[in-house]
């Protein structure tokens, strides 16, 4: 089992688990989640997640409704997408 926290430059905590078999609340298959950060400065993420060699999905890219972001996969195949849309 992998377990990670990040703390976030504008604050808070997201804390992540790769699937626990043993626990029924914490089962879910392999590559199955897509979250979305939503983050005041997506340059410097790309930037630090790049240096670390992720792989990316959708390059740094302005969209057509405002947003600047991008999206990665993590080592169990979960698609995270890191941008300033805020809802």
């Amino acid at each position: 089992m992998q377990h990670s926290e990040m703390l976030w430059p504008e604050g808070g905590r997201v804390m992540i688990s790769s699937a626990r078999p043993d626990d029924p609340h914490f089962t879910m298959p392999v590559g199955g989640a897509m979250l979305y950060v939503v983050t005041d400065e997506p340059d410097a993420v790309h930037a630090r997640a790049e240096a670390e060699g992720v792989t990316f999905t959708r390059p740094m890219e302005d969209s057509d409704y405002g947003s600047r972001g991008f999206s990665i996969l993590d080592p169990e195949g979960n698609s995270w997408s890191f941008g300033t849309y805020a809802g």
